[in-house]
């Protein structure tokens, strides 16, 4: 973050983690992740489609049979292996297999199937050679109009929104919180399915809100192993 002072600045009293009195004991029923949760509620409102996209989604969803389990998969490559680890195509695709494998410990064997998102159609490619026995639903031409590749467009902002749709609608997602796409999806799965902390797996970092207001703690009790006074 460059500007560390827009941080310092998110002190008011309503900002995350701060929940409505009225309704805190049931947000912390419903998820281990409230605020998540709560943050979900905002961007499912804020980006929910007019007429032109909701007709754009639903064609897009026809396209995918989510009949049966899907996965979604979140490789962000270009200009963000500058700013996080890099993680291989092999390293997403063993978290796939295992959801698949747990899945199927208390269901019927079923064709593994994802949908895989990127802004770097290689990587589109590379899925493909090294996975054939699985279904893979993915957009070349969404992943050509990524931002980097093409800069900031009409056509690369409805790419996103639509790829992020469709990996929302799926029954986990693989991907790194160090993304913003990746936490977007993360608090949109709360928005859709309620309590959506099992829903994802992050192979960096675990979901944060990198604004979110710092609270000060102070020990009551000496915890010498811990070195706390």
């Amino acid at each position: 973050i460059s500007d560390w002072s827009l941080m310092s600045r998110n002190n008011q009293p309503y900002n995350p983690p701060s929940l409505p009195t009225v309704l805190a004991d049931r947000i912390f029923s419903l998820t281990s992740e409230p605020d998540a949760w709560w943050l979900g509620q905002f961007v499912g409102y804020l980006m929910r489609p007019n007429e032109t996209v909701k007709q754009l989604l639903s064609e897009a969803e026809k396209r995918i049979d989510f009949s049966t389990p899907v996965v979604g998969v979140h490789v962000r490559r270009t200009d963000k292996i500058r700013e996080a680890e890099y993680h291989s195509l092999e390293k997403y695709m063993v978290q796939v297999e295992l959801w698949f494998r747990k899945y199927e410990m208390s269901h019927s064997p079923v064709r593994r199937k994802i949908y895989l998102m990127t802004d770097e159609p290689k990587v589109l490619q590379e899925c493909h050679e090294k996975y054939p026995h699985y279904k893979i639903y993915d957009n070349m031409t969404i992943a050509k109009s990524a931002p980097f590749q093409l800069g900031y467009t009409v056509e690369s902002l409805l790419g996103i929104i639509k790829e992020v749709h469709l990996l929302t609608l799926t029954d986990f997602v693989v991907c790194t919180q160090s993304s913003n796409v990746c936490r977007m999806i993360y608090e949109l799965m709360h928005f859709k399915h309620g309590d959506a902390s099992g829903m994802v797996h992050s192979l960096d970092v675990p979901w944060q809100n990198i604004y979110r207001r710092s609270i000060m703690y102070e020990a009551v009790m000496e915890d010498l192993a811990m070195n706390i006074r």
